[in-house]
Formats: structure tokens, C-alpha cells, sequence
């Protein structure tokens, strides 16, 4: 079975390439060696050469130039290539700060999904000022429980253990972060 010549069926780009994607995927089937599998598939492919995007499939052959203008199809690949790179160029012009508030505007999403998004944000930006300054509570309210206990409500018999658990509370585990003890 020699695969390098085209049987007359197989003469427009499509089929020729329907061909080839045809035998890359079929190999194992086939009694080739990896050698004359490689000369069949690159034959086909260099007969067809590459596939326009935008390009009609001409009945016969000597409608296709009449089909496909080439001035037409040259400005078609030009207009097509120049469309690719200005989106990958202005995409976004700057980075954005508010990913969900991006998303929303840009994702392409049901409206179910968008409500969803929607309700994240909201409430993600609802606790927004409670992290802005959860080391400065946290810390300020440790430094005076400590100092109203320390200084006006223990007697010596209670404050070795306020103590013990005081310094429970303000350890920090090894890589960890402890806003009560930073804050202070």
C-alpha cells in the first residue's frame, strides 16, 4: 500500500488534510514503518498546503480563483492577522486591580453566573475594612486587656495565670502571623 500518491478523490485542501490527520491518528493500524508513515503524512500535507480561514471550497478547480480572488483573500489574512494582534496587544491596556469587578465586565457569562460573581464581590468588599484594620483592633484590644487586668482587676493569686494564658494567646506559630501580637 504506497500512500505518497493522491487517488483522484482526495484533491481539495480539506480532504487532503482530512487525509493526513486521518493517518497520524491511525498508525497503529496501519503495516507503515514510522519512516514511510512520516513521508505519507508530509506529502499530503505540502500537496494541500496551508487552509485559509475565510476561503470558499470551489466545486472545480478553475473556480477557484474566481471563488478566492487572491487580492481578496491577501487582505482577508491582513485584516485577520492585524484584528489577533491588537488583541493580544490592548488586552487589558493595564493590569487590573479588581480581578472579580474584570471578570464581570469581561468573562464571557450567563447571567446566572454574573449574579453569582456579583454576590461574591459584594460581600468580599463588605469585609474589606475589617481586614484594613484587623492587626490594629485585635493588637489595641490585647494591650489594654492586658493592662486593665495587669494594673486594676487581678490580685497576686490570679495573675500567674492570666499570664500563662495571655502568653497562649500572643504566641506565634513558626511562618505564622498572630494580629494579636503584632498589633502591640
Amino acid at each position: 500500500m504506497n500512500l505518497c500518491h493522491q487517488p483522484a478523490q482526495f484533491q481539495s485542501h480539506a480532504d487532503v488534510w482530512m487525509r493526513a490527520f486521518f493517518i497520524q491518528r491511525q498508525l497503529h493500524f496501519l503495516p507503515l514503518s514510522r519512516w514511510q508513515a512520516g513521508a505519507a503524512i508530509g506529502h499530503a500535507q505540502d500537496k494541500a498546503g496551508p487552509i485559509d480561514e475565510g476561503k470558499f471550497k470551489a466545486p472545480r478547480g478553475y473556480l477557484d480563483s474566481f471563488m478566492n480572488p487572491k487580492a481578496v483573500m491577501e487582505k482577508n489574512k491582513k485584516d485577520a492577522e492585524a484584528a489577533r494582534k491588537e488583541q493580544k496587544e490592548h488586552f487589558p491596556k493595564e493590569p487590573q486591580r479588581d480581578v472579580l469587578k474584570f471578570m464581570l465586565e469581561n468573562a464571557p457569562m450567563e447571567d446566572w453566573q454574573a449574579d453569582v460573581l456579583s454576590i461574591v464581590r459584594d460581600e468580599a468588599y463588605y469585609f474589606v475594612p475589617q481586614r484594613m484594620t484587623k492587626i490594629m483592633n485585635e493588637g489595641w484590644a490585647s494591650y489594654w486587656h492586658s493592662k486593665i487586668l495587669t494594673e486594676k482587676m487581678l490580685d497576686a493569686s490570679e495573675f500567674i495565670d492570666f499570664a500563662d494564658r495571655h502568653a497562649g494567646v500572643m504566641v506565634t506559630q513558626p511562618g505564622g502571623m498572630n494580629p494579636y501580637k503584632l498589633g502591640i
